[in-house]
């Protein structure tokens, strides 16, 4: 998609409520929207960007989320290798991860994929998203389709088609 495309995709159509602080690193501004959604506006001497974000209607997508839990610990400056993060399912809707300054991120079950429910239902790849989860919005890392980690089993892997309809 180009970036006029996903301009149009975000803005067409809605009223721009609030401009907010980021709450990230390289962004200039938050925009929230009439329709309850929320996106970043990224820019360095490298280019642009927008990344979909938290909105009045909780966030819109996992790896929404993820990326937005990839900006906090980045701003906690952790240095270890240690996995940080807490993940559990609360009730029988919605994901919980929990940063280990106890900050909490949440999402309904029902904005996740069939494949990222499958990840994180599944033993194997529950373990390898808990040990990738402080990597934020590259979480997919061992389960994008063409990696070599054999740990990762191939029902899990996330295809080409899957990488590119939802997190590029």
């Amino acid at each position: 998609m180009s970036d006029l495309q996903k301009l149009k995709t975000l803005l067409e159509g809605k009223t721009i409520l609030k401009i907010e602080k980021p709450g990230a690193n390289e962004a200039i501004c938050k925009f929230v929207l009439s329709d309850g959604s929320s996106f970043r506006l990224h820019a360095t001497d490298l280019g642009y960007w927008t990344e979909q974000t938290k909105g009045d209607n909780g966030y819109p997508t996992f790896h929404a989320m993820m990326t937005d839990y990839g900006h906090h610990m980045y701003s906690l400056e952790y240095d270890d290798d240690e996995d940080h993060t807490r993940v559990s399912i609360q009730g029988q809707d919605r994901l919980q991860l929990q940063a280990p300054d106890n900050r909490i991120f949440t999402i309904p079950l029902s904005r996740l994929t069939n494949k990222e429910l499958a990840i994180i239902n599944h033993p194997i790849g529950k373990k390898l998203f808990d040990k990738y989860a402080d990597m934020g919005s590259m979480w997919y890392v061992p389960f994008v389709g063409n990696s070599n980690n054999e740990k990762c089993p191939s029902e899990l892997k996330i295809t080409d088609k899957e990488f590119e309809n939802d997190y590029s």
